[in-house]
């Protein structure tokens, strides 16, 4: 399955065209709307990110089928350019 290339709304929420019946695969960092491939919110994406200034998306990849996967870096000092998840933002100290 080739997926259309997804919007990703100014409030971080990550929206994919329906095509067909199977939605694309999860995002690391994003939790799906809906888990029934039947509704629409199986296509959105809801960020898990809180906010923080420090976090930069740093690099967007386009896989084969078309899905995109999004790359976190840290813009603290401590931390100049490291690659972030969710997780790692999350428990880190210097988190606004």
């Amino acid at each position: 399955m080739t997926y259309i290339r997804p919007r990703k709304l100014p409030n971080g929420i990550i929206v994919y065209p329906k095509r067909g019946w199977e939605p694309p695969p999860s995002i690391e960092g994003y939790t799906r709307q809906s888990n029934n491939p039947r509704r629409i919110g199986a296509w959105i994406f809801i960020p898990d990110w809180k906010h923080c200034k420090y976090r930069e998306e740093h690099t967007v990849k386009r896989t084969n089928c078309g899905c995109e996967t999004f790359v976190y870096s840290c813009n603290h000092p401590d931390f100049q350019g490291t690659q972030t998840t969710t997780a790692i933002c999350e428990g880190c100290k210097y988190h606004e």
